[in-house]
This record gives structure tokens, C-alpha cells and sequence, in this order.
């Protein structure tokens, strides 16, 4: 069946009434499940497509709340304050035992240690190289506030930067020394 063909039985249309008219008439009742069944379906995937919709857009508010909870981590210099504690302090420590002690902080010194992927992967790509909430199919750049990249591969990071405020970029971000309009300064920045 053609898209044209199938458009006629789409319920909420001008022409929906007669189109019903027209299946009581042929009184075939197998017929006339068939398209209200379609009708059902169609009314379920929009009800469906507005909850992904909607689920996409929780999911980029609460990421964006996280990647703020990150730069005022920074700004508070949390990771020189709390990693020598966390390292040192525990040494010796006889809460934990020796071996936990070890495989934590060599964890801890592995550089870019990314977080380990789940043995389903992605379930929204199907994807084994990296977790759902890690997608770009679904993720939104909180740089630059568009699809299909993470931060760490925006080529506009500073996109979201404005004059009278702190830069929204790493340090360490590759494109960190691009041109930005923020030129509000905070600790380590230069």
C-alpha cells in the first residue's frame, strides 16, 4: 500500500467520517477491525513519540544539572582538596582491606578513566562501545546545545559563552583556546 493509499484511513481527518460511513456499509466487520486497529496503533506510537520527546528532554535538563554540579566542584577546587585525602589518608586505614585500598587508587590514577560499559551496551543504538546514557543518538551537547556529539568533541564549545560571565569550557577541552566572549575569570583560570 502507498503512503497516499494508507492516508486515507488515518483517524482525525476531514474525510475520517466518511471513510467510516463507507466501512459500516461494506459490512465487513474483519475489514473494519483492521483499520481501527491501525488507527489504535498510529494514536499509541504519537502518545509514545511525545513520551520519548518528553524523556529526551528530562534527560538533557538533568545532564546539564550535573555538568553545573561539575564546574562548581571545579570552582571550589574539590579534586586538589579531596583526591590527596582520598589517596594518602586511607593508606593505612584498617577499614578497608589492603587490596580494595590498591585496586581503588590505581583506578583513580588510570588517566581518562571512563566509566566501565555494561555488558548490554547501548539500548537505545544497540552499540557495544559505550552506555546508554552516553549516546549521541539521544544526547544533546551541553556546550553548544546540539545532537550528536558529547562535549569532549564539540567544535563550538564556547557557543553558550557570554561577555559578563565565566567560560562554560574545560581547561583541558581541545578547543579550550578557541575565541570566547566570557571574560569572567575563576580559580586556575588564566
Amino acid at each position: 500500500m502507498t503512503v497516499v493509499e494508507v492516508q486515507v484511513f488515518r483517524a482525525g481527518e476531514a474525510y475520517t467520517p466518511l471513510v467510516n460511513a463507507t466501512l459500516n456499509k461494506e459490512a465487513d466487520v474483519s475489514l473494519k477491525a483492521e483499520v481501527y486497529r491501525y488507527r489504535a496503533c498510529q494514536h499509541r506510537i504519537n502518545d509514545l513519540a511525545k513520551q520519548v520527546v518528553q524523556a529526551r528532554q528530562d534527560l538533557y535538563c538533568k545532564q546539564r544539572i550535573a555538568y553545573h554540579s561539575v564546574r562548581w566542584l571545579s570552582e571550589a577546587n574539590a579534586y586538589n582538596r579531596i583526591y590527596p585525602r582520598v589517596v594518602w589518608d586511607h593508606m593505612h586505614d584498617n577499614r578497608w582491606p589492603v587490596q580494595q585500598w590498591s585496586d581503588a587508587v590505581a583506578r583513580l590514577q588510570w588517566h581518562r578513566n571512563a566509566p566501565p560499559i555494561r555488558s548490554e551496551g547501548c539500548l537505545w543504538c544497540e552499540r557495544k562501545s559505550h552506555n546508554t546514557e552516553q549516546c549521541t543518538s539521544i544526547r544533546q551537547c551541553l556546550l553548544c546545545c546540539t545532537w550528536g556529539h558529547t562535549e569532549c568533541n564539540c567544535h563550538q564549545p564556547h557557543a553558550l559563552c557570554d561577555e559578563g560571565e565565566v567560560c562554560h569550557v574545560a581547561h583541558d577541552h581541545k578547543c579550550f583556546n578557541t575565541p570566547c566572549l566570557a571574560d569572567v575569570c575563576t580559580f586556575g583560570a588564566s
